[in-house]
């Protein structure tokens, strides 16, 4: 909505898009952090007592805290790590906090909750996540009017589909497949990002063995591709990769300036509402980073295909099992892919294995 407050100078479209929730909805709150703090302090009250002395306690002492295993990985996409970020501190501020009171529930920290939320678990999930949007909807109705992506980091990537995005184009996007507002966004040559990632399909490295041996046990971690945390519903690795996009040359924004721009629709209810252009002097066109809203004419074809989007996006979420969707999606991928060979899972977990060991005699040494 900051974009809507920059063109218009007040609050017209946020309000109207709550009115609109509201009548269709009734009452609404916000499930922000605050209500899974709530629970858990209420299930595991001494748990609670003793993080909290812990994190008071790291605070004084300036401890960093251990980063997920995805972080710590060599093949993984983590550059936005040393990236800095002007988030809008505005979220829904003018709805009350959900408390597990009666209420339909706009799900920002996505969970199932007793409530009916306004966006469906499953899509909302879906949304946030850049590489499952595009896994869940290239092959339906709206496939043609997708940007050919693939993933990469992790050793995830399907190499034929990368090298056919490097043909096509010039340059290429790479950015982190969950939204960090700008965070990790790089503009390649495609020559560069064919030296970076072409033969990066591999596994993710020894990190799962070296914490399997400290947290899950070695049996469960013999296999060490992505292929096999999305089996075991460990979802961590997608902090480490990032989506690979051919660059699209944006048309200038005014006669003076040939600024980068994007576009930014709101649909609510099935109903496209407005758009805007956010633009910059950098390719990364995010408020966060820097970039402005201008006005955007409206285009009948553009507003139609928005409300489509949105209805292919929520009915292919809705047909997609609550449970393991995300799997479901990564699954399909893997397939289409290839999955990793027995043969060649053997030959990386005794090269692996050795690199632990070795390491060990190291240390000891």
């Amino acid at each position: 909505m900051q974009g809507f407050r920059q063109i218009y100078g007040d609050n017209r479209i946020e309000d109207k898009v709550h009115a609109m929730l509201k009548a269709k909805y009734g009452a609404l709150s916000v499930n922000d952090v605050s209500f899974e703090v709530r629970e858990f302090r209420r299930k595991h009250p001494i748990k609670y007592a003793v993080g909290r002395i812990k994190d008071s306690l790291s605070r004084k002492v300036g401890y960093e805290p251990i980063n997920p295993w995805a972080f710590l990985s060599a093949t993984a996409e983590t550059e936005w790590l040393s990236e800095k970020s002007n988030p809008s501190s505005r979220l829904f501020a003018s709805f009350p906090r959900y408390r597990g009171q009666e209420s339909t529930v706009v799900n920002v920290i996505n969970e199932r909750l007793a409530h009916p939320l306004v966006n469906d678990y499953v899509a909302e999930g879906i949304a946030a996540n850049k590489l499952l949007q595009y896994l869940l909807l290239k092959k339906t109705e709206v496939a043609d009017n997708l940007i050919p992506s693939v993933p990469v980091g992790m050793g995830i990537t399907d190499e034929l589909q990368l090298e056919a995005i490097l043909s096509s184009c010039n340059h290429v996007v790479v950015k982190p497949i969950l939204g960090l507002q700008g965070l990790g966004f790089k503009l390649l040559e495609s020559a560069d990002a064919r030296a970076k990632y072409q033969g990066s399909r591999a596994p993710v490295n020894d990190i799962p063995i070296t914490m399997a041996l400290k947290d899950q046990g070695f049996r469960k971690y013999q296999v060490v591709y992505v292929e096999d945390f999305v089996k075991m519903n460990d979802f961590g690795f997608e902090m480490g990769v990032s989506i690979l996009q051919p660059f699209i040359e944006s048309q200038p924004s005014t006669k003076e300036d040939s600024l980068f721009s994007s576009i930014r629709a709101i649909v609510c209810n099935g109903r496209f509402i407005d758009a805007y252009k956010r633009v910059g002097s950098e390719p990364r066109v995010n408020f966060s980073q820097g970039a402005k809203a201008m006005a955007f004419e409206k285009d009948p074809d553009i507003m139609s295909l928005c409300e489509k989007v949105v209805e292919v996006l929520e009915r292919e979420a809705n047909a997609t099992n609550t449970s393991t969707f995300a799997q479901s999606l990564y699954n399909g991928y893997f397939s289409d892919r290839g999955f990793t060979l027995p043969k060649q899972r053997a030959k990386d977990h005794a090269a692996m294995l050795l690199q632990f060991v070795l390491s060990l005699t190291s240390s000891q040494s």
